[in-house]
């Protein structure tokens, strides 16, 4: 069984058959997972449903890191003057902290990456908001980041970014759900695909 965790970028699972059990952690980041007093409290969802994850037999997939890559790294690029790479740098080590104390509790966990920008625009009127052409920049930079942190530290990744993406960066149409956000369910085999290499016993 692949045990499912994420922000709403995680419901795609529930959409399309296979081993996938979800549990969903509504507006949590990358970064704050491993904060334990966050407005979102996306560590403490974690830690609840953990139980119900077979160690020897489940793969935990963590699916985090579009808020991220969509608000926050750009927010805090203006903000504070750092340069993407940096942010996004950080924002990946704190994200493999926690899965590292995860895999310390003897579970085994994968992290999906990110999926590629999406038509939706400004939709909560942020002060900061990159456009489509610079979101598209972060998220190749975090994905990069995110691919060589997992190599180093030993951490399973799950990359379907390629298979999903145009020349552009940008989300194919036909992967596009209505709500210019989300991923259509009919990107779940590609993560199948990729989780049959990495645990061929658990899918």
């Amino acid at each position: 069984m692949i045990c499912v965790f994420g922000d709403s970028h995680a419901g795609k699972f529930n959409y399309h058959p296979g081993p996938y059990k979800v549990w969903g952690a509504k507006a949590a980041t990358a970064h704050n997972l491993i904060n334990p007093e966050s407005s979102r409290q996306s560590w403490a969802k974690l830690m609840q449903m953990l139980p119900e994850v077979d160690k020897e037999k489940d793969v935990l997939l963590l699916v985090l890191g579009e808020i991220d890559c969509r608000i926050h790294i750009y927010r805090q690029h203006i903000i504070k003057k750092k340069p993407v790479l940096d942010v996004a740098r950080r924002t990946v080590k704190r994200y493999l902290s926690a899965v590292e104390s995860v895999q310390s509790l003897g579970y085994r966990v994968a992290v999906l990456d990110i999926p590629p920008a999406t038509r939706q625009g400004n939709f909560f009127n942020l002060d900061h908001y990159g456009t489509r052409i610079q979101r598209a920049g972060i998220i190749r930079v975090f994905n990069g980041e995110l691919r060589r942190e997992c190599m180093a530290r030993g951490i399973a990744f799950v990359g379907i970014y390629e298979d999903v993406a145009d020349e552009r960066g940008y989300l194919k149409d036909e992967y596009a759900l209505d709500d210019d956000a989300h991923l259509k369910p009919e990107v779940v085999p590609f993560v199948t695909e990729r989780l049959k290499k990495l645990f061929p016993d658990a899918v």
